[in-house]
């Protein structure tokens, strides 16, 4: 289990600072900071009993249009009572920090306790159906939670689990601003039509937990159905498939609906090893989990087009991995379209090459950049490294059509890169978002001017987003005198390299698959006799490994021969 980085990072005050501000409370520890704010481990000394104390950002707190929505954010969810939902007690704004009391749930949250290790379908069921019947509670209270999530799951000692963090909590009826940060979980409505989400929403993301908490995977990093992953009853991925439709009508219309259908399948063994077996060789599901924020995923697009990309790159590479296994005959006849690695009905290779090309490229596991500590090393088969001589010229034209080869690798690897790639360009929306804050602060804090300088900022950051959201070395001459400024660029231009840095290192496991890729291609070239088409394909293994920065460019959908390209990364 993975989920996207956050935007901003969250400052979180010293929990002996607050205890002024929270005289009825005696503040033990800070407890976690998430997204939105920060949470504290308190005791409520009327009641003696433990609570916890969630302080929203900074940024958050000192908009009035979010502290209206979350007043009535929070009266909706004190109207809550569920053993499955995190009670809310109190709310309201002190010292200028607006701040929610909750139940205290000691424990670890369900991403951390499962982080991707696959649970046994009875777990899987006793988990969904007890969350579920949380949701349908707050539904049934006019309230749809539009974050659910692994990370807002809490497990108490028993390990029930209960939902929290409404931070994107929709009360139904007029008087809400929808505020927030969308999560992989979230349905394409709430992207694209939020004011009209509504619990069918929260059924999508029901449905990609149970995907993710059966297989150990985001339907992203493996869109087959559960039980073509993992040895689970079929009936499951009827269940996935239908909650994760992408119209909200085709979804199950309400939770108890879903909850039904879980519990049927433990109830109802009826499902027979024979019928699971031809079931888990059926056709993927079309499970819409790939999220794409509004503004977060212009350059990649909808949920959909992303989702249906990281669908057709497994089948491609499904494809790829059988062809490759089949016998080959030796024959000089031009092979079919099959047989070259493409679509049925499509030639790949050039009608004159006598040479059959298969694409041999490993799945490595998908890396979260999050995950990645800059400087580690990724494991390598030592079996698999070695250096390829030198490239000659050679004065020969290929029979083998080099190109076509590299296009589909990189197009293999490109699905495969996606969800680093996604994670990445958050990353650098969050990073020019914060870097935005803080020249605006530091220009609020400017005597006389500021409208000029203002604008300037808007400027400079319309550039920057303009130029794929990376902050330049330096900054334009007219901001330089604005008190602070050169920190703060300095602070978010060292982010941007960490980015950059995290991102590389993710992607060294990929990198690694596509030139060992082009190396099993280089040994049948040779049996056949066509040393300028290795020739060229050694180049390319040579460059990938010469420049470290060419692969990470390739994945970004940019051309490293590109002296254009090239010049934005040095």
């Amino acid at each position: 289990m993975s989920e996207p980085p956050a935007h901003a990072t969250v400052v979180a005050p010293d929990a002996s600072l607050l205890s002024p501000w929270f005289p009825g409370y005696e503040i033990e520890a800070l407890v976690a900071v998430g997204r939105m704010g920060a949470v504290y481990r308190a005791r409520q000394l009327s009641l003696d009993r433990p609570v916890a104390i969630k302080i929203m950002a900074q940024e958050l707190s000192s908009d009035e249009v979010y502290c209206r929505s979350f007043e009535i954010e929070a009266k909706a969810m004190a109207r809550l009572s569920h053993p499955n939902l995190v009670g809310v007690y109190d709310f309201g704004i002190t010292g200028g920090m607006l701040y929610l009391i909750m139940e205290f749930v000691p424990g670890r949250s369900l991403l951390e306790s499962t982080r991707g290790v696959p649970l046994a379908q009875e777990e899987v069921v006793r988990l969904i159906t007890s969350i579920a019947a949380g949701l349908a509670h707050a539904h049934e209270h006019g309230v749809v939670h539009r974050d659910v999530r692994p990370s807002n799951v809490l497990l108490d000692a028993q390990a029930k689990p209960k939902l929290g963090d409404f931070g994107l909590s929709h009360p139904t009826g007029p008087g809400f601003t929808t505020t927030g940060q969308l999560s992989r979980y979230s349905a394409p409505e709430v992207m694209t039509r939020p004011a009209a989400a509504d619990q069918r929403a929260d059924v999508f993301s029901i449905g990609v937990m149970i995907h993710e908490l059966l297989t150990g995977r985001h339907p992203v990093e493996d869109p087959r159905p559960a039980s073509s992953i993992i040895d689970c009853d079929p009936r499951f991925d009827a269940v996935i498939q239908r909650a994760t439709n992408a119209m909200p009508e085709l979804r199950h219309p309400h939770l108890s609906a879903l909850i039904g259908e879980l519990q049927a399948i433990l109830t109802d063994p009826r499902v027979t090893t024979t019928a699971r077996a031809a079931h888990a060789a059926a056709a993927p599901v079309v499970v819409m989990a790939k999220q794409a924020h509004p503004a977060k995923r212009g350059t990649i697009g909808t949920i959909a087009l992303s989702l249906a990309a990281a669908i057709v790159g497994a089948l491609v590479y499904k494809h790829f991995d059988r062809t490759a296994s089949a016998p080959q005959a030796h024959s000089t006849a031009t092979p079919s379209a099959a047989d070259q690695g493409g679509p049925a009905g499509r030639s790949t290779a050039i009608p004159s090459a006598p040479s059959v090309w298969k694409l041999d490229f490993d799945p490595p596991p998908v890396v979260s950049t999050a995950a990645q500590e800059p400087g580690a090393s990724p494991a390598i088969d030592p079996a698999e490294t070695f250096l390829v001589p030198p490239a000659k010229a050679i004065p020969v034209v290929p029979k083998f059509d080099v190109a076509a080869f590299l296009n589909e690798a990189r197009s293999m690897m490109h699905t495969r890169a996606r969800p680093l790639v996604d994670g990445y360009r958050d990353e650098l929306r969050g990073n020019v978002w914060t870097f935005e804050k803080s020249m605006q602060f530091a220009v609020s804090k400017l005597p006389k001017g500021r409208n000029e300088k203002g604008a300037l900022v808007a400027a400079c950051i319309r550039d920057i987003r303009s130029r794929g959201n990376r902050i330049p070395d330096r900054l334009d001459a007219g901001l330089a005198d604005i008190a602070d400024i050169d920190g703060y660029h300095t602070d978010a231009f060292g982010r941007q390299k960490k980015i950059d840095l995290q991102l590389r290192l993710s992607l060294d496991r990929l990198a690694e698959s596509y030139t060992v890729g082009i190396r099993k291609q280089i040994e049948r070239l040779r049996k056949e006799d066509d040393p300028a088409a290795v020739n060229q394909l050694q180049l390319e293994i040579e460059r990938v490994r010469d420049d470290e920065d060419r692969f990470m460019i390739l994945m970004l959908g940019g051309e490293p021969d590109d002296e254009t390209d090239a010049a934005d990364w040095e």
